[in-house]
C-alpha cells in the first residue's frame, strides 16, 4: 500500500483515504448486486459479502439501503452534472459550437459507468415513483442549460428559436435516443453503428437547418 500511495503522490494523483475507498467499493458493489438481483433482491449483506467488508462497515457509511440507494442518484446526477458549461460564442460557427456540446452529452450519457447507475435506478423508478420527481428535477439541469444556450443563438438572431426550453428537448431526444436508452435497455438500433462524431454531425444539421429557417 505505501508503494501505491508514494505512485500516487509522484503521479500528482492525490491519494484515496482507506474510509473512501471502502465507501466506494461499497458504492460499487450495490451498483453491480442491483442490476443483477434488482433492488428488491439484494440486501446489504450481499452488498457486504462483494465489497468485501463487514456488514458493520456498511451500516457505517449507509443507514440503510435507501440511503445507500439515494447516494447512487448523487452519483448519477454529479456524471450528468460534469458535462462543462455550454458557453455560447457569436463569433464562432454555430454548428461547430453546438456540435461540441452534443458531443459531450452523448460522451456522458454512454458511459458504462453512467449507464450502469441508470440501470438500478431505471429498475426502481417503476416500484417507487416517488424518485421520478427528484430525477426529473435533477436531469432538467441539462436541458435548462443547452435552452439557456440556444436562446441565446436566437437572441442574436443566428437561429429562430421561439421556443427555446422545447427545442432543447427536441435536441435531447435526438441525442439520448442514439446513446442512451438503446445501450439501456439493450435494443439494437441500426443508428448505433454509426460513429458517434458522425451522428451527432447529422442532428446538429438536421436540427439547425430545421430553425434557421425564417
Amino acid at each position: 500500500m505505501a508503494i501505491a500511495q508514494n505512485v500516487a503522490q509522484l503521479s500528482g494523483q492525490p491519494t484515496m483515504r482507506m474510509t473512501d475507498r471502502k465507501r466506494k467499493a461499497i458504492l460499487d458493489a450495490a451498483v453491480d448486486e442491483f442490476v443483477a438481483s434488482g433492488y428488491d433482491g439484494t440486501s446489504m449483506d450481499q452488498i457486504a459479502t462483494s465489497a468485501d467488508v463487514s456488514k458493520r462497515t456498511v451500516y457505517k457509511h449507509f443507514a440503510s439501503k435507501e440511503e445507500l440507494f439515494a447516494e447512487i442518484i448523487h452519483n448519477l446526477v454529479g456524471q450528468i452534472e460534469s458535462v462543462p458549461e455550454f458557453t455560447y460564442d457569436s463569433k464562432r460557427s454555430l454548428a461547430n459550437q453546438l456540435e461540441a456540446i452534443a458531443l459531450e452529452i452523448v460522451q456522458a450519457v454512454s458511459d458504462p459507468g453512467f449507464l450502469s447507475l441508470a440501470r438500478v435506478i431505471v429498475s426502481r423508478l417503476i416500484v417507487a415513483p416517488e424518485f421520478s420527481q427528484f430525477m426529473s428535477e435533477q436531469t432538467a439541469r441539462i436541458d435548462a442549460r443547452l435552452a439557456d444556450w440556444l436562446q441565446l443563438a436566437h437572441s442574436d438572431g443566428r437561429v429562430q428559436i421561439p421556443q427555446a426550453d422545447v427545442a432543447a428537448e427536441q435536441l435531447m431526444g435526438l441525442l439520448l435516443s442514439y446513446a442512451f436508452w438503446p445501450a439501456l435497455l439493450g435494443i439494437r438500433r441500426q443508428s448505433r453503428g454509426q460513429p458517434q462524431q458522425a451522428y451527432v454531425k447529422q442532428c446538429v444539421k438536421m436540427f439547425l437547418s430545421a430553425y434557421m429557417q425564417s
